[in-house]
């Protein structure tokens, strides 16, 4: 089975739990910072491992060219729709993150919220990491969002519990994982989601457990070097005056370009 395949076939339900992002501002990071290493602004962005593929749509909603990449029909049907009744341009593909092949190449690309955190080996990173390299223009950037490295010491920077909700319900949210009891990066993560609907109507409850990995920074940078790229920039958040070693660090977010 695949990693938390509950969890992320039951797509709004998670769409909902993580709603709490603002992917406005986190979008208009991407897209700033692009313009500040590039002089120009991009024209085309892709989201790896995108879900609900709320930064795609965000950024077709900025007017660019917008491609989603997931493993997962019901969040490709679940972004579809929305795409549709936005009226915006969406192009989603349903692949794996490891071997993949985009349509077309892209300035901007993104893999966010430790998503790479579900490939357990080097050797599936380093083939993700190929991927995206296949898939980005020459002087493009690739953003991947991981976890902090100070969580392996023990020192959390992510929220493990938290509630949502909507008009028509709210999910309850407890992430159990904790990265300072793993064992060479890699630890198990138990999820347990429960939705409660506004109306009365019975709850729904899902639990699902999977492995996760985090990386130091040293070796997120050896991979990246051992797959074709180079670390531009290295950020704590979503934030240009925030940086890996800021107290207000809450992950690591590496900008990887081509290195040839």
């Amino acid at each position: 089975m695949e990693p938390h395949a509950r969890l992320y076939s039951a797509a709004a339900l998670y769409d909902l739990a993580f709603s709490y992002r603002d992917v406005g501002a986190q979008c208009s990071f991407l897209r700033d910072t692009f313009h500040a290493l590039r002089g120009r602004h991009a024209r085309s962005f892709l989201e790896l491992a995108a879900g609900p593929a709320r930064h795609a749509l965000e950024m077709s909603r900025s007017g660019l060219a917008s491609t989603a990449l997931d493993r997962s029909p019901e969040m490709a049907a679940l972004a579809r729709g929305r795409a549709a009744a936005a009226g915006l341009e969406l192009t989603y593909v349903v692949s794996d993150m490891t071997r993949f092949h985009a349509p077309s190449r892209v300035e901007l690309a993104a893999c966010l919220l430790s998503s790479t955190s579900y490939l357990l080996t080097d050797e599936a990173m380093l083939a993700h990491l190929e991927a995206a390299r296949a898939a980005l223009h020459e002087d493009g950037l690739y953003w991947l969002e991981l976890t902090h490295p100070v969580e392996l010491e023990g020192t959390r920077k992510s929220q493990t519990r938290w509630t949502m909700a909507d008009g028509r319900g709210r999910v309850l949210v407890d992430w159990q994982g904790d990265p300072a009891r793993a064992r060479h990066g890699i630890w198990q993560t138990r999820v347990l989601l429960r939705y409660e609907p506004s109306d009365g109507g019975p709850p729904i409850e899902i639990e699902d457990v999977a492995e996760q990995r985090a990386l130091t920074e040293r070796q997120a940078r050896e991979l990246a070097a051992r797959s074709g790229w180079r670390v531009e920039a290295t950020f704590g958040d979503f934030d240009a005056n925030v940086g890996l070693d800021d107290a207000r660090a809450t992950r690591m977010l590496l900008a990887l370009t081509p290195s040839s």
